[in-house]
C-alpha cells in the first residue's frame, strides 16, 4: 500500500535483516510445532518462521484491518498453508477493542499510543477504530492447541494485560518473546513471568535512541 510503504519496508527489514524476535538460537523456530504471533502486522515474522520451518502450525492474529489485508495477501501469495490467520485483537477479554491506528504507520497501533516518545505525532494522524477481541486462552481452544512452542508478542502497551490474564496457560508455553517499550513494563513482565516460571534467557541490546527491545524466556520446566 503506497501510503504505508516506508513503514512495511522498514518492518519487513527489521524481520528478515535484523531478526528482530528470532535473536536468541532458541526462537529461530526450526523445530517447533506451533508458533503464536500476536501482533502480526503484514504477515512478515510468520513468513520468516515459515521459511524456515515449513511444517511449523503459525495462528498470527493482527486486529488492525488494513494491516491485516496486506497480510492475508502474503500468506496466499507464499502459499503460507500453515499460517492460520485472525482479524482479532488479543486481550484480557472475548468481545470488542477500541484501539487507535495510524493509516500510514502499520507498526503504531494500540489501545492507546505512546505520543511523548513521537514528536513527529500529530492527533489528526491517528484514528480510532473497534475490533473484535479474543483471549489467548479461546484462541488456543478454537484451534485445538495445548501447547505452544514459541509465543511471540508484539503489541503496544497491552502486553501486560495479554499476559497477566493467561495464568492458567502460560505452564503450556515454552518459549515467550515479548516487545517492550519502557524500563517500568520490562520489570512488570519479568516479575510475572518469573513467578510462573519463565526465566529471561536473553534481552535485546539497544542502539541509542531506540525505543524498544525484545525480551526472551524460555519456561524452565520445559
Amino acid at each position: 500500500r503506497p501510503k504505508s510503504a516506508y513503514s512495511s519496508i522498514e518492518i519487513y527489514t527489521e524481520i528478515f535483516k535484523n531478526n528482530n524476535h528470532l535473536l536468541h538460537p532458541e526462537f529461530t523456530g526450526e523445530n517447533a510445532n506451533v508458533v503464536v504471533d500476536i501482533g502480526g502486522n503484514q504477515g512478515f515474522y510468520a513468513l520468516k518462521i515459515s521459511t524456515q520451518n515449513p511444517q511449523c502450525k503459525v495462528i498470527s492474529c493482527e486486529p488492525n484491518p488494513y494491516v491485516f489485508e496486506i497480510m492475508n495477501k502474503n500468506v496466499q501469495a507464499n502459499n503460507l498453508f500453515n499460517v492460520l490467520v485472525n482479524n482479532a485483537a488479543v486481550a484480557s477479554s472475548k468481545g470488542f477493542l477500541e484501539l487507535e491506528i495510524i493509516k500510514e504507520v502499520d507498526g503504531v497501533g494500540g489501545k492507546k499510543i505512546e505520543r511523548a516518545s513521537r514528536p513527529w505525532l500529530k492527533e489528526s494522524f491517528i484514528e480510532n477504530i473497534t475490533v473484535e477481541s479474543t483471549t489467548l486462552e479461546q484462541l488456543l481452544k478454537e484451534h485445538h492447541i495445548s501447547k505452544v512452542d514459541i509465543l511471540k508478542i508484539d503489541v503496544e502497551g497491552m502486553e501486560m494485560e495479554i499476559l497477566s490474564s493467561c495464568n492458567d496457560i502460560l505452564p503450556d508455553i515454552s518459549k515467550i518473546v515479548v516487545e517492550c517499550h519502557s524500563e517500568k513494563l520490562r520489570r512488570d513482565i519479568v516479575g510475572l513471568l518469573a513467578n510462573n516460571g519463565l526465566r529471561l534467557v536473553y534481552e535485546e541490546e539497544v542502539s541509542p535512541g531506540q525505543l524498544y527491545k525484545d525480551l526472551y524466556f524460555i519456561n524452565k520446566n520445559h
